[in-house]
């Protein structure tokens, strides 16, 4: 049985006191050339499971050995809303995906898990907007990643 590690995660995240669509988690799984057949489990509102293979394909010229990736039981800080269909995005160099709070506030969640310090998950910067400057500011729809020209939304 092959070894598995943890993936880089990134995160954001926005939030409302009114709006759900606006109170929301921003996930970015980096696993490159990621496989079909990948697993995401919430088995609770405030966690989540993944597994999935990246590489080994021949398609595009890659010859990039197989490896598994593992995320088994990562306790978010707070909630999520799971009656809320999430939206999900693959593209050559990640699963993005896109969750929901339960609890409407507009107070930020202070990290991403319950744990202070988890050595695999980090800020995603190039989503991440300040607490005091969300007002007026657009939801992200992954609209603005660089997946490549065909790549689906999965639901």
């Amino acid at each position: 049985m092959s070894q598995s590690t943890p993936p880089e995660i990134l995160w954001a995240q926005r939030s409302s006191n009114e709006d759900p669509s606006h109170n929301i988690i921003y996930l970015t799984i980096n696993v490159p050339d990621l496989q079909p057949g990948y697993t995401l489990d919430f088995p609770t509102p405030s966690t989540f499971s993944f597994k999935g293979i990246s590489g080994g394909s021949q398609n595009l010229g890659s010859n990039v050995p197989a490896k598994t990736y593992e995320i088994h039981q990562l306790e978010f800080f707070d909630q999520l809303d799971l009656s809320v269909e999430r939206k999900e995005t693959v593209n050559g160099k990640s699963l993005q995906i896109q969750l929901t709070k339960k609890e409407l506030k507009t107070e930020y969640w202070p990290r991403l898990t319950k744990d202070k310090r988890v050595n695999f998950v980090k800020t995603d910067f190039a989503r991440w907007v300040d607490e005091d400057e969300q007002e007026g500011t657009a939801v992200d729809d992954f609209a603005s990643t660089d997946a490549p020209a065909g790549a689906g939304k999965l639901n």
